[in-house]
């Protein structure tokens, strides 16, 4: 810990970077949810999509089996 004027020089930074943080972060969280919130719904989507196709083709090989199987 510094003490003297680099001290306070030092702790005006601190100050002025928290401050800065503090009044941008509101701007900056609310830009990446609008711009995070379509990639997402995409993935979900995508995901969705992909386990329906899988359900339909694990259905047709067990119907296919069994109609092999009973053969």
């Amino acid at each position: 810990m510094e003490t003297g004027v680099a001290g306070l020089v030092w702790g005006a930074i601190g100050f002025a970077a928290t401050a800065a943080v503090g009044y941008l972060s509101p701007y900056i969280i609310s830009g990446l949810q609008q711009s995070v919130r379509p990639v997402i719904k995409g993935i979900v989507k995508g995901g969705l999509i992909m386990e329906a196709t899988y359900s339909d083709m694990v259905s047709e090989v067990q119907a296919e089996l069994t109609r092999s199987s009973s053969s």
